[in-house]
């Protein structure tokens, strides 16, 4: 089946006098895997389920394949969904809970033993037919969710935050399957997660929302590169990306400590009359050397292979990533290259210097 745009304009959505959705407006190209991305209560879900129908909008309109469904039940947008809590039929076989959805549409019992079989062999599910679900695993549940909504015959599959229930081990194997499924089946994909992991490893492009609003959309390399503004950029990454309230009078300054600024941002500060601003870098670009800004370690934390270095500068902790045990001394100097600095003015992104 072809997959299928989805376009969402001006959309607002309220529940009392509370406004969850305040003016959406999002393109998700045809064959996309795109993620929604953000904290709890952002209004992640809340977007998914008026795409599905779920829910209506207060205002705005919602397009799937340029036909507009606002005003259509969720058995005539042809979409499929997968829940966070598997919602799957406790007294059924995984075989009659695969087969669900198309029973439901009246096809015929060949039909949907051949379409059964399919979907059971792309999920590595075959063996697992005949059980029940309390016979089956979290991850082996999940994969059966996925299974009946692949099932269906659709346009768009939503997935709302479907790994959130499985331990840290399963959530990887699953991103696999997901992203391995996605590549060869190309269908249109909105997934919503909290989980940046999740959404950096899956997405083509990612949704950040915050309180009802998309802050940034783009692929996972600009999202995590250029954070549109300080929210995303302290939203994304593990850890997230040093931000430090800095001075500028001819010198740079963080809490009265010289921060050394490359001469490029430094004629660009000059050049506007630049005073105050937020400096901002990823802690895995941190470099550690004999010479430049100097810190104390104050915390280590052990990740394995890289330990994160929590040093202290001014009032401020700037993170460092850094191979386990390379760094014995407590004190140290480090320094941040010119093409990793991002420059924040009143909380966004300066992309002109």
């Amino acid at each position: 089946m072809k997959s299928k745009s989805v376009r969402l304009e001006d959309i607002e959505k309220k529940y009392g006098k509370n406004t969850v959705l305040k003016g959406i407006n999002l393109e998700v190209e045809a064959g996309e895997f795109l993620v929604l991305l953000g904290p709890s209560g952002c209004g992640k879900t809340t977007t998914l389920r008026l795409v599905a129908g779920v829910e209506r909008p207060d205002s705005g309109r919602i397009f799937i394949g340029g036909r507009d469904v606002t005003d259509l039940p969720p058995q005539r947008r042809n979409v499929s969904m997968v829940f966070q809590n598997y919602a799957i039929f406790p007294h059924m076989s995984v075989r009659d809970n695969i087969g669900f959805g198309l029973k439901m549409r009246g096809v015929d019992k060949v039909t949907i033993g051949k379409k059964v079989s399919e979907v059971s062999r792309l999920l590595k599910i075959e063996n697992l037919l005949d059980r029940y679900p309390s016979q089956l695993s979290g991850g082996q549940r999940q994969r059966v969710a996925v299974a009946r909504a692949l099932a269906t015959p659709f346009d768009v599959l939503l997935m709302d935050e479907p790994l959130s229930n499985l331990d840290a081990l399963l959530r990887a194997e699953m991103r696999g399957e997901l992203k391995r499924l996605h590549r060869k089946l190309q269908h249109t994909v909105i997934y919503v997660t909290h989980d940046q992991v999740e959404a950096l490893t899956l997405g083509d492009r990612i949704a950040v929302m915050f309180d009802g609003e998309i802050n940034q959309v783009g692929t996972p390399e600009e999202i995590y590169e250029y954070p549109e503004n300080t929210r995303v950029a302290g939203f994304i990454g593990t850890p997230p990306m040093n931000l430090l309230e800095v001075e500028f009078d001819g010198e740079a300054r963080v809490d009265g400590l010289e921060f050394h600024i490359p001469a490029k941002i430094r004629k660009f500060l000059e050049t506007h009359g630049i005073k105050r601003f937020k400096l901002g870098f990823r802690p895995e670009y941190v470099e550690l050397r004999r010479t430049g800004m100097s810190g104390t370690i104050v915390l280590r934390e052990n990740i394995g292979y890289n330990e994160i270095l929590n040093i202290q500068f001014g009032n401020h902790i700037v993170r460092a990533v850094t191979k386990r045990g390379e760094v014995r001394d407590n004190r140290v100097n480090f320094s941040v290259p010119e093409q990793h600095m991002r420059i924040f003015m009143n909380e966004k992104l300066v992309r002109d210097i």
